[in-house]
């Protein structure tokens, strides 16, 4: 053997030996044999083959060199190698082939870009990437030519993302293994679902068996990160989750795992670095089981039995809810009539039901999604599924499935408006009043116009007390109006020349009403509301005014739609027969006469 000969040979060695060794790279026409391992560079990964569990076969793979029994990716899932060792080989345009002695191709990543001078690294993220020496700069690392990273299997590492984009048509998703001795695709995934309202799901072959709705830059339900070991990114684009990823953090190893058994597992490396320990598992308890109350039923984990119907709804089957089968879900104790007049039940703290049958509209106030539902006949509830900007409407149609109530950070998320009957939200008042102490009621009566229009708002359930000797009204879960403030509206009298009425609904200037000295101190819906309620309880007709129960309903709940109200006949330009029978005027005095009631509740 001559000079030249034995240098060939001793470099051939050395190439041997280094990726033997564990070097972090593997460079054109070079290749990675069973027995032999990438490691990267700071000593995390290695890639290499390997027999899961109990099986004999062999498989090519990233995994943990502290815990090698944790396998975070697999090349050849589908393809398991049974009989001749496996190599993988890089080739001078950049292919990457895994083949045995007997088979060839058993796996080839799909690379559409040709490299000059391709090498193949297994980087400290987990990640293993292709990239081009020859047009290498200081942006390396978006100059991939193949990454495992776009490639996930059953294992989210920090740097990986979760992607579903309905414009590019980009879905990354885990895929459990189907066995443990099985890395190749199993029945679940895990998974971004874009429709209607934007959320995580599990999926078992096409059916969802869990679920996590995201709102407001997080999953809500879900603890905060203990001692914030982690954190969790997402990427919103015109109002959808578009990918879920985690900044890439070396000093802390943490993984997302799709486990064969159904649920998703988050691990922590302990301080050791010989072992992991569980820190979340989803889903979490049995109500988070995917419609486990049925259509129209809601979760409560904290009573016995968990399963319960919506307000306004019953068991479809009270047998089977008493032998604890809620399949059959509920049904509505009455029937919608759209010919009549229905109302919403603002409920707070559940999880949203599925958008199943759905509309949503990113540019619709709250208030006009009220309405919009209930011009639809078939529009069930509504919220405003992205609460802080206030422009966003979704509107279920049909039955509401998969409702939970949220067990931890109460009232941290959007309402939710379910449709009912007027009578359903009386019933609903009633029993909130319930157990209540008893309170005073103080009815004033005026015959001037004024004082007409406070005997309305009277009658329609404002509450007086007394505070440093001064009159307060207060509004049910509304906050405190002072007096005075209530007082101003006696300028609606002296607008104009007209009554409270055409001035509202001709020129819409309900707030001109208003002293301007209260401008700061008033919330302008609330000062709307009492203004149409008090107009209700005035018109001329005494079958077109609300009955009291009616009125304090309309003061308590805040979402009750309210009618147009008619105009009222104590102003003389309202009504001509009226004025007939006034002449003289002198009937329009400004006494008052107070009357004072206890209320009990039964």
């Amino acid at each position: 053997m001559d000079h030249q000969q034995c240098l060939c040979a001793a470099l051939c060695i050395l190439t041997v030996f280094e990726i033997c060794t564990g070097a972090d790279t593997l460079s054109a026409n070079q290749t990675l044999a069973d027995g032999e391992v990438l490691i990267s560079p700071g000593l995390t990964f290695e890639l290499g083959f390997f027999s899961p569990g109990s099986s004999a076969t062999r498989f090519l793979g990233i995994r943990y060199r502290a815990t090698p029994d944790v396998v975070v990716w697999v090349a050849n899932r589908e393809r398991p190698i049974t009989s001749s060792p496996g190599v993988l080989a890089l080739a001078k345009n950049g292919t990457l082939v895994l083949n045995t002695t007997q088979s060839s191709n058993i796996w080839s990543p799909n690379i559409t870009k040709a490299a000059s001078s391709p090498v193949l690294q297994l980087l400290d993220s987990g990640n293993l990437v292709i990239i081009d020496k020859a047009t290498t700069d200081s942006s390396w690392r978006e100059s991939y030519i193949w990454q495992s990273f776009d490639h996930p299997g059953d294992t989210l590492l920090p740097g990986m993302k979760m992607v579903h984009d309905p414009e590019t048509g980009e879905d990354k998703h885990l895929t459990s293994w189907r066995s443990a001795d099985d890395p190749s695709i199993g029945e679940f995934s895990y998974r971004i679902e874009n429709q209607g309202l934007s959320q995580a799901i599990i999926v078992k072959g096409v059916e969802k068996v869990y679920r996590a709705i995201f709102w407001d830059g997080h999953f809500p339900g879900f603890p905060a990160a203990p001692y914030k070991v982690w954190k969790t990114g997402v990427q919103i684009k015109g109002g959808r989750l578009v990918s879920i990823f985690q900044p890439f953090n070396d000093s802390v190893k943490t993984r997302i795992m799709m486990n064969y058994s159904g649920s998703t597992q988050r691990y922590v490396m302990n301080e050791r670095e010989d072992g992991w320990i569980l820190m979340i598992t989803g889903p979490r308890d049995l109500c988070d089981s995917y419609g486990l109350c049925g259509r129209n039923g809601v979760c409560k984990i904290n009573k016995t039995p968990v399963c319960e119907c919506l307000r306004g709804f019953k068991p479809t089957s009270v047998e089977e809810w008493g032998n604890f089968n809620w399949s059959s879900g509920c049904t509505r104790n009455l029937t919608l009539d759209c010919q009549k007049e229905d109302g919403f039940l603002r409920v707070e703290g559940l999880k949203f039901p599925d958008s199943l049958n759905f509309q949503l509209n990113t540019s619709m106030s709250i208030g006009e999604c009220r309405n919009e539902c209930l011009k639809k006949c078939t529009c069930s509830a509504y919220a405003d599924p992205f609460f802080k900007n206030e422009t966003s409407c979704l509107m279920w149609f049909g039955d509401l499935i998969d409702t939970r109530e949220q067990t931890i950070e109460p009232g941290g998320g959007p309402n939710i408006y379910i449709r009912v009957p007027v009578s359903e939200i009386e019933t609903n008042w009633k029993e909130r009043r319930k157990g209540h102490t008893k309170t005073k009621i103080i009815i004033i009566a005026a015959a001037s116009s004024f004082g007409m229009l406070i005997l309305g708002l009277s009658f329609g359930g404002l509450l007086l007390t007394m505070r440093s000797k001064r009159q307060v009204i207060i509004w049910p879960s509304q906050g405190i109006l002072s007096a005075e403030q209530v007082i101003a509206v006696k300028r609606m009298s002296k607008t104009s020349g007209q009554g409270p009425e055409e001035f509202k609904s001709e020129e819409n200037r309900e707030l001109e009403m208003m002293d301007p000295c209260c401008k700061s101190s008033y919330v302008e819906p609330q000062v709307k509301r009492c203004i149409q309620i008090g107009l209700l309880c005035v018109q001329n007709a005494a079958n077109e005014r609300p009955m009291m129960p009616s009125v304090v309903m309309m003061l308590s709940t805040e979402d009750t739609v309210l009618p147009q109200p008619n105009k009222p006949g104590f102003f003389l330009q309202s009504s001509s027969s009226f004025s007939k029978r006034n002449t003289s005027g002198n009937e329009m005095s400004s006494s008052a006469t107070i009357t004072m009631s206890d209320v009990e509740a039964r």
